[in-house]
């Protein structure tokens, strides 16, 4: 759990993490500005929680990230452009909650991890919102 840190700029110290055994939540980091030290994860066991980053552009540092065993939350990360971290995801067994990113306009990185059975996809007040027809059928770009 990475959350309300005022102070923490930077991640790299923690890049021996593989796998993580519960949810993993990073939120309220207001001068963190990437997740380049959780290259190394391959797996979360839960829910993955990306909330009120305000220097995020993008998700670099998941690139090594294959499966969310939970739900991907990505809520209010008002410089977020794209999802560029996650394209490595296969699988999101759970269910999609971005919400309420301003200047979110690229889903890309999601492209393999949508899958025609997801049922809970929940897409809103960013500055692009597709539907899940949408994003299955490739249109993942404002």
């Amino acid at each position: 759990m990475l959350n309300d840190n005022a102070m923490l700029e930077s991640i790299k110290d923690i890049d021996h993490l593989v796998n993580v055994g519960g949810s993993l939540k990073i939120d309220f980091n207001p001068k963190l500005k990437n997740l380049e030290g959780l290259l190394g994860i391959h797996q979360i066991k839960g829910d993955l929680f990306i909330d009120f980053n305000d220097q995020f552009v993008d998700l670099k540092g998941l690139d090594s990230l294959k499966i969310i065993n939970g739900s991907l939350n990505i809520v209010r990360n008002s410089k977020l452009k794209c999802l560029k971290g996650l394209n490595q995801t296969e699988s999101i067994v759970c269910g999609v909650h971005i919400i309420s990113n301003v200047s979110l306009i690229d889903y890309r990185a999601l492209e393999k991890s949508i899958k025609d059975g997801m049922t809970i996809f929940d897409v809103y007040s960013n500055k692009f919102n597709p539907s899940l027809t949408q994003v299955q059928n490739g249109e993942l770009k404002q």
